[in-house]
């Protein structure tokens, strides 16, 4: 595949991505909300000073790690997947690289010329035939009405 198979393939799955983060970091940041609500109500423990404290034993000295860990997966995802660009964006910019292709190769140029000759020549033919065609009405309408 080249780079403009890439570039298709990526403007195809990167806004599927993009959601998919969207909504890890939607639930990373109701893990965040969750494990502050608990330590405002149940205590900190990184202060826990009685062994009565559950926030003493086990798991629970972790609960700052794993907040920070949330805010933080919430923040990073969030912000990726919003500046994503749209599936239009990503076409917009392959059009652009594509034409700036053109714009810039002598060879491309020549053929734009070539090519924009040949519709030139062929619309001609075209609205030369139209125009028969139509004065071979008129003229015929003209001989029947007679």
């Amino acid at each position: 595949m080249n780079s403009l198979s890439w570039l298709l393939y990526f403007a195809d799955i990167l806004p599927a991505i993009a959601g998919a983060w969207a909504v890890i970091a939607f639930f990373a940041l109701l893990g965040w909300i969750a494990i502050t609500i608990v330590r405002l109500f149940e205590g900190d423990p990184q202060h826990a000073n009685t062994r009565e404290n559950p926030f003493q034993r086990g798991w629970y000295v972790h609960i700052p790690k794993i907040q920070q860990l949330f805010f933080w997966v919430a923040t990073i995802l969030g912000v990726i997947s919003y500046s994503i660009p749209s599936k239009d964006t990503f076409y917009l910019i392959i059009a652009s690289e594509g034409a700036e292709v053109i714009v810039t190769d002598e060879s491309a140029k020549k053929m734009f010329q070539d090519v924009q000759s040949i519709v030139s020549l062929q619309l001609q033919e075209m609205i030369d035939e139209k125009t028969d065609s139509l004065q071979n009405n008129n003229n015929n309408s003209r001989n029947n009405g007679n």
